[in-house]
């Protein structure tokens, strides 16, 4: 069943279900209070583009400036984020925990944004859209055509829903 993550933890915490999938920070979150063992790890075992940013192709043509705008700002993020996470983690830790601490099960309170800060070192940053992220995204797509989540005729084409001039533009 698909459910927030926080009632994903709730549920652990209360017995109601066996398992769940969820992302950093909601998984560090999960080891601190419930009694339960991360089992699998999707990136570790199958790397794939988390996030990706779209837009339709008139915003792209009118709004081209701030759309890089965006994508500046975005990359300068995520500098923090790999680099400097313990300066990240106050500005991202209330939308994902809004007590001062987490109580966990064996660790005592600890500090709201330092879970954050462990959280955010457990994962890679990167503002660059690699040619492995390419070839994950044509694979997933096939995954999905065969799912018949993705129903279109033909082999999907990837390649015609990118744009990486941003990106070559910043030589990243």
């Amino acid at each position: 069943m698909g459910v927030a993550p926080a009632v994903a933890i709730q549920s652990l915490v209360g017995g109601r279900v066996d398992a769940a999938f969820l992302f950093e920070p909601y998984a560090s979150i999960a080891k601190l209070v419930a009694p339960v063992n991360e089992i699998y790890e999707i990136g570790e075992v199958w790397p794939f583009p988390c996030m990706v940013v779209i837009t339709s192709g008139e915003t792209l043509k009118n709004r081209k400036d701030v759309l890089w705008a965006a994508l500046d700002a975005q990359r300068d993020a995520i500098d923090m984020l790999e680099n400097r996470p313990e300066e990240a983690s106050p500005y991202i830790t209330d939308y994902f925990i809004r007590e001062p601490v987490v109580k966990s099960r064996n660790q005592g309170d600890i500090p709201s944004e330092q879970v954050i800060t462990n959280a955010i070192k457990t994962n890679d940053f990167s503002a660059r859209l690699t040619q492995d992220d390419i070839s994950r995204m044509k694979e997933l797509a096939v995954i999905m055509q065969e799912q018949d989540i993705l129903q279109v005729e033909g082999e999907f084409d990837v390649d015609a829903l990118l744009d990486l001039s941003w990106q070559q533009a910043r030589e990243l």
